[in-house]
């Protein structure tokens, strides 16, 4: 798949679901390219899921200004909040796997290559696990 055509599918994917009625569309795309860009994703999965992100952003906080606007009975509103209590968690997990994606989340792993050890030393070779000492505050 070519970039150029992606990149615009994506787009306005994105201006859609920050398509406000009182904005005209190109209001709309040009809110969709900034978040876009401020979401810096550096491959066509960020990208498609930093569209994702937006409009689950977007769907949860139009879900919670209906559901506080008074316009809808009681139920329905609860509804609604249930609903974007929901998708804000999905949106947390989102940008739990952006990150990831980023590498700028999860374990760090460092691999030891070459070790020295002179004379009257000592090294150890595998697993350590440093245990915080019981009853002095972790010190």
């Amino acid at each position: 798949m070519k970039t150029e055509p992606m990149a615009k599918r994506l787009l306005w994917q994105a201006a859609r679901a920050t398509g406000y009625a009182d904005l005209t569309k190109a209001d709309n795309l040009i809110a969709a390219t900034s978040l876009m860009v401020e979401m810096k994703a550096e491959s066509g999965v960020e990208a498609m899921l930093a569209v994702q992100m937006l409009a689950v952003h977007e769907t949860a906080l139009r879900l919670m200004s209906r559901a506080a606007s008074g316009d809808s009975c009681a139920e329905m509103a609860d509804a609604d909040l249930r609903r974007a209590e929901r998708l804000l968690r999905l949106f947390t997990d989102q940008a739990e796997t952006m990150q990831r994606l980023k590498g700028k989340a999860g374990r760090q792993r460092v691999t030891v290559e070459h070790v020295h050890v002179h004379e009257g030393g000592q090294a150890i070779v595998g697993g350590v696990t440093v245990e915080k000492p019981v009853g002095r505050g972790g010190e």
